[in-house]
């Protein structure tokens, strides 16, 4: 009888003992949380932008803005379709680029928005990157870039008519293969269209002009940094 009541003792003591170390380890995942597995983000952290992700499809990353770079195009189908275009101004959310080909140079402003992107201004025969972001009266009003950036997104203006075709398109040029924005441009009378592919960090890197029985191709060749 003795014996039988030890062994029920040592039973209630294991039973409280379990139950004293289960709660304890309870109450320690609670101060210091459960350590994330392989491919699991731990509450608090936040992972890295991905570059295919909604950050890379703002409209601002899929356009020229950075100084220093000097983008050359190589063209074909026009005698003076090669040109070097590169970013001469900054103004807040206006930026100028620079055209230069063996006819003329051309400055070119636009106004970036989170929901477009504006040509509102555009001078030939400029030599001296004199600045034009500052320019009171604007000459243009052509919406290249329109969000949402979208398969079936369409939009026009006086003159043209626009839709995206295609998003994350693969793209090869002579510079190297980019996942791109396809837009195409159609004249509203219909005597001419251009399809322009937009890639991250360069903004245009290729376009196919083509008019009455003739077809003018430009694209991105080298980049100099």
């Amino acid at each position: 009888m003795k014996r039988q009541h030890w062994i029920i003792l040592l039973i209630i003591a294991l039973i409280v003992g379990g139950i004293f170390f289960y709660n304890r380890g309870i109450r320690g995942r609670d101060q210091v949380g459960e350590q994330p597995g392989p491919g699991q983000v731990q509450d608090g952290d936040t992972e890295e932008p991905d570059v295919n992700g909604e950050e890379r499809l703002s409209l601002s990353n899929y356009f020229l803005t950075e100084p220093g770079l000097r983008l050359s195009f190589s063209g074909e189908g026009y005698a003076h379709a090669d040109r070097i275009t590169w970013v001469a101004h900054t103004n807040n959310n206006i930026v100028q680029h620079m055209e230069q080909s063996a006819a003329t140079t051309i400055a070119k402003v636009y106004d970036i928005s989170d929901t477009e992107i504006v040509l509102i201004f555009a001078q030939e025969e400029v030599y001296d990157e004199e600045d034009y972001t500052e320019v009171g009266q604007r000459n243009r009003s052509k919406s290249i870039l329109r969000s949402p950036i979208e398969v079936g997104n369409t939009w026009e203006d006086d003159e043209m008519t626009y839709e995206i075709e295609a998003v994350d398109e693969p793209l090869t040029v002579p510079y190297g293969t980019f996942e791109t924005i396809r837009v195409r441009e159609r004249n509203i009378d219909g005597e001419s269209e251009s399809v322009n592919y937009y890639a991250v960090r360069y903004g245009l890197i290729k376009s196919i002009f083509t008019g009455e029985n003739y077809e003018v191709i430009i694209q991105l060749e080298s980049v100099e940094e």
